[in-house]
Protein backbone atom coordinates (compact mmCIF):
# COMPACT_ATOMS: atom_id res chain seq x y z
CA UNK A 1 0.00 0.00 0.00
CA UNK A 2 1.09 3.86 -1.12
CA UNK A 3 1.53 6.18 0.97
CA UNK A 4 1.45 9.73 -0.46
CA UNK A 5 3.60 11.43 2.01
CA UNK A 6 6.09 8.88 2.00
CA UNK A 7 8.98 8.64 -0.76
CA UNK A 8 8.28 6.63 -3.28
CA UNK A 9 11.49 6.46 -5.98
CA UNK A 10 9.95 3.58 -8.44
CA UNK A 11 6.90 5.46 -8.99
CA UNK A 12 8.43 8.32 -9.91
CA UNK A 13 10.82 6.51 -12.31
CA UNK A 14 8.24 4.29 -13.66
CA UNK A 15 5.86 6.75 -14.48
CA UNK A 16 8.46 8.70 -16.59
CA UNK A 17 9.59 5.34 -17.99
CA UNK A 18 5.63 4.79 -19.28
CA UNK A 19 5.54 8.89 -20.12
CA UNK A 20 9.00 8.01 -22.31
CA UNK A 21 7.53 4.51 -24.55
CA UNK A 22 3.56 6.62 -24.50
CA UNK A 23 3.95 6.88 -28.01
CA UNK A 24 5.63 3.75 -28.95
CA UNK A 25 2.81 1.75 -27.10
CA UNK A 26 -0.84 4.07 -27.01
CA UNK A 27 -3.34 1.50 -27.13
CA UNK A 28 -1.73 0.23 -23.65
CA UNK A 29 -0.42 3.78 -22.39
CA UNK A 30 -3.92 5.55 -23.10
CA UNK A 31 -4.76 5.32 -18.92
CA UNK A 32 -1.75 6.59 -18.06
CA UNK A 33 -1.97 10.39 -18.05
CA UNK A 34 -5.79 10.07 -16.81
CA UNK A 35 -4.45 8.00 -13.49
CA UNK A 36 -1.84 11.13 -13.79
CA UNK A 37 -3.70 13.66 -13.64
CA UNK A 38 -6.34 11.50 -10.72
CA UNK A 39 -3.35 10.43 -8.68
CA UNK A 40 -1.99 14.54 -8.23
CA UNK A 41 -5.42 16.12 -8.19
CA UNK A 42 -6.26 14.05 -4.79
CA UNK A 43 -3.14 13.35 -3.33
CA UNK A 44 -0.47 16.51 -4.45
CA UNK A 45 -0.62 18.22 -1.27
CA UNK A 46 0.13 15.83 0.89
CA UNK A 47 2.22 13.37 -1.45
CA UNK A 48 6.24 13.77 -1.20
CA UNK A 49 7.83 16.35 -2.97
CA UNK A 50 10.32 14.38 -4.85
CA UNK A 51 7.36 12.08 -6.35
CA UNK A 52 5.30 14.53 -6.87
CA UNK A 53 7.88 16.25 -9.19
CA UNK A 54 8.41 13.25 -10.69
CA UNK A 55 4.60 12.97 -11.96
CA UNK A 56 4.32 16.32 -12.82
CA UNK A 57 7.46 15.65 -15.21
CA UNK A 58 5.67 12.72 -16.70
CA UNK A 59 2.87 14.80 -17.62
CA UNK A 60 4.92 17.69 -18.84
CA UNK A 61 6.79 14.76 -21.43
CA UNK A 62 3.35 13.24 -22.19
CA UNK A 63 1.71 16.44 -22.75
CA UNK A 64 5.43 17.55 -25.17
CA UNK A 65 4.76 14.53 -26.95
CA UNK A 66 0.59 14.91 -27.64
CA UNK A 67 -0.43 12.10 -25.40
CA UNK A 68 -2.45 14.50 -23.10
CA UNK A 69 -4.08 18.37 -24.57
CA UNK A 70 -3.25 21.66 -22.55
CA UNK A 71 -7.29 21.60 -21.81
CA UNK A 72 -7.18 18.73 -19.71
CA UNK A 73 -3.84 19.60 -17.63
CA UNK A 74 -4.74 22.99 -16.87
CA UNK A 75 -7.14 22.38 -13.83
CA UNK A 76 -4.49 20.57 -12.63
CA UNK A 77 -1.55 22.75 -13.18
CA UNK A 78 -3.57 25.79 -11.52
CA UNK A 79 -4.43 23.72 -8.50
CA UNK A 80 -0.49 22.51 -8.01
CA UNK A 81 0.14 26.77 -7.72
CA UNK A 82 -1.36 26.65 -4.31
CA UNK A 83 1.09 24.63 -2.86
CA UNK A 84 4.02 25.35 -0.93
CA UNK A 85 6.69 24.18 -3.77
CA UNK A 86 8.72 26.68 -5.12
CA UNK A 87 10.46 24.50 -8.07
CA UNK A 88 7.55 22.61 -8.76
CA UNK A 89 5.15 25.88 -8.78
CA UNK A 90 8.39 27.79 -10.89
CA UNK A 91 7.56 24.47 -13.16
CA UNK A 92 4.33 24.56 -13.49
CA UNK A 93 3.95 27.94 -14.71
CA UNK A 94 7.07 27.90 -17.24
CA UNK A 95 5.05 24.72 -18.22
CA UNK A 96 1.62 27.29 -18.82
CA UNK A 97 3.20 29.67 -20.32
CA UNK A 98 5.07 27.86 -22.81
CA UNK A 99 1.40 25.74 -23.81
CA UNK A 100 -0.51 29.02 -24.20
CA UNK A 101 2.65 30.80 -26.20
CA UNK A 102 2.51 27.12 -28.57
CA UNK A 103 -1.25 27.06 -29.30
CA UNK A 104 -1.24 30.92 -30.07
CA UNK A 105 1.19 31.23 -31.99
CA UNK A 106 -0.21 30.86 -35.49
CA UNK A 107 -3.76 31.73 -34.50
CA UNK A 108 -5.72 31.99 -31.60
CA UNK A 109 -6.31 28.97 -29.61
CA UNK A 110 -9.92 30.35 -28.16
CA UNK A 111 -10.99 27.23 -25.99
CA UNK A 112 -7.27 26.89 -24.81
CA UNK A 113 -7.92 30.82 -23.71
CA UNK A 114 -10.86 30.31 -22.32
CA UNK A 115 -9.84 27.37 -20.35
CA UNK A 116 -7.24 29.31 -19.10
CA UNK A 117 -9.06 32.85 -18.17
CA UNK A 118 -11.38 30.38 -16.75
CA UNK A 119 -9.32 28.20 -14.37
CA UNK A 120 -6.55 31.25 -12.81
CA UNK A 121 -9.79 33.70 -13.10
CA UNK A 122 -11.32 31.24 -10.19
CA UNK A 123 -8.31 30.17 -8.58
CA UNK A 124 -7.69 33.94 -8.01
CA UNK A 125 -10.97 34.09 -7.34
CA UNK A 126 -10.75 31.52 -4.67
CA UNK A 127 -7.45 32.79 -3.34
CA UNK A 128 -6.26 29.20 -4.57
CA UNK A 129 -2.76 30.27 -6.52
CA UNK A 130 -1.04 32.37 -3.86
CA UNK A 131 2.39 32.84 -5.08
Amino acid sequence: MLQPGRPHRELGELAAFAAAVAPAFPERTAFLAPQLIDLLSAHAAVMDSTLRTSLVKALHLLRNRGRVSAEALLPLWVSLLALPDKPLRASVVAHIVADMRRANAKARADVLNRAAQAALGGAAAGGGASA
